[in-house]
């Protein structure tokens, strides 16, 4: 069922039960309304025929031919009148006798004064009735068929009331609700039209309402969707770049190894760069898995208390394994053990304090990299100095880029992953990281991991 059916489906169904219970709510006050009318007109006609007889002295036998007569006139009800010992002395007619009095039903007349109560379909009512010192009981009984009649009239014509004004409420409330929802099939209309060729469409509205929220938060997601469609179809790109040219190298020192006869130094010479080619291949292939691992959603990646200092002098450990010459220092801050644990995955830090060494050490002129730890309370605090040519301003602000690398990358080889993944990583630990380069003096690399 589509939202403006059930909108207007549960508003008439709400309506149905408000109304439904107004309706009955009349229906019983009528009904209410009538019984008591009815018990009072029992009354003064009770009253009016012990008049007659008691007082005016009208023959008993003139009242019953006046009851004979008008006996299927609505509101005609049949009159007994007792005497206080309970003797009949009048009765409109005894043959017919609806109440059928009980010395009981007298006694209690006589004690209370009057009741009312229903015998049937018919109403009584009995009073005690004063007259010349003497006490009568008398009681009336009656049918209100004109009253009956109209209670069904009313019954009628409340459920036509109602079931026109449920109809009227029923396409009334589904009107509005698809004039509320057009904006929303209109929307939906102009997301169909936005497709992979066309991501810069963006979804507008002028009025202030939940649609323009739904749509400006649609419009965010569509920034965010098209700078990741466009960062991959550039990654990809790099990444063909990247790899097409080392496989390129590779081939052609291959083919002119097969095709020239060399000598012995000539041949070495062509492997060896054809294994630098093979390697370069297999650092990008490798940075571009970490890469891809780091892209995983915080959830499904393992994190654990890590220690930062026991972090670093791992990775020094690893990376002067591949680069003897590597020359590194770590200073640590006089600081509590506890200041040094941080909450992450030690595959991941691996990787990014070995990048930003290695960076630091193939931009340096002595190769060397000076690392520092501390703790400003709330994060571990790790900067990595190199004593670099520094990074041009213009290039700092893309330097975390994938694959970008800035007009100093002929001083060293590299994948142009590093940086980014080194970033990406921080993130997902809820740090940060940020350079500070100067011309001619060097770069320092600042990495905050929050305090675990």
């Amino acid at each position: 069922m589509k939202i403006k059916s059930r909108l207007s489906f549960l508003f008439t169904l709400f309506s149905a039960v408000l109304l439904g219970g107004f309706t009955y709510a009349i229906y019983l006050t009528y009904l209410h309304n009538r019984e008591e009318e009815f018990y009072k007109k029992i009354q003064l006609q009770a009253v009016t025929k012990a008049d007659l007889l008691l007082e005016a002295k009208v023959e008993a036998a003139t009242l019953q031919t006046i009851y004979q007569s008008s006996y299927n006139v609505l509101f005609q009800e049949e009159v007994a009148i007792y005497n206080t010992d309970f003797e009949l002395l009048y009765h409109d007619a005894v043959e017919i006798d609806i109440v059928k009095e009980t010395p009981k039903m007298l006694e209690r007349i006589k004690r209370e004064g009057e009741i009312f109560f229903k015998q049937d379909d018919w109403q009584v009512a009995g009073i005690r009735y004063e007259y010349e010192g003497q006490t009568y009981l008398i009681t009336a009984a009656a049918y209100d068929a004109y009253g009956f009649q109209k209670l069904e009239n009313l019954k009628y014509s409340l459920f036509v009331i109602l079931a026109i004004m449920l109809l009227v409420i029923y396409f009334t409330s589904h009107f509005f609700a698809r004039k509320a929802l057009k904006p929303l099939i209109d929307l939906n209309q102009d997301i169909g039209k936005i497709t992979a060729s066309n991501l810069d469409l963006r979804l507008s509205r002028k009025e202030s309402d939940e649609i323009t929220e739904i749509s400006e938060s649609f419009n965010h997601m569509l920034d965010r969707l098209e700078k990741s469609f466009n960062a991959q179809k550039n990654f990809v790109s790099n990444i063909a770049h990247e790899l097409r040219t080392p496989l390129a190298a590779l081939m052609a020192e291959l083919e002119i190894a097969t095709l020239k006869r060399k000598g012995k130094e000539e041949l070495l010479q062509a492997v060896k760069n054809s294994l630098d080619d093979a390697r370069r291949m297999r650092d990008l292939t490798q940075d571009l898995l970490d890469l891809a691992k780091a892209s995983y959603e915080t959830s499904e990646i393992t994190m654990s208390a890590l220690r930062v200092d026991e972090l670093l002098m791992e990775s020094h450990i690893e990376l002067k394994r591949s680069f003897q010459d590597y020359h590194i220092q770590l200073i640590f801050d006089e600081t509590e053990d506890l200041e040094m644990e941080v909450y992450g995955n030690s595959y991941l830090l691996l990787v990014t304090f070995k990048n930003l060494m290695e960076n630091a050490c193939k931009f340096s002129t002595d190769q060397s990299c000076k690392v520092q730890v501390g703790n400003d309370g709330k994060n571990v605090v790790i900067s990595f100095h190199d004593k670099g040519p520094g990074i041009p301003q213009e290039d700092v602000v893309r330097i975390f880029e994938p694959f970008f690398r800035g007009d100093n990358a002929e001083m060293a080889e590299g994948t142009g992953v590093g940086l980014s993944l080194c970033k990406r990583i921080v993130e997902i630990h809820n740090g940060n990281i940020n350079v500070d380069s100067k011309p001619d003096i060097g770069s320092t690399f600042i990495v905050r991991l929050p305090n675990l």
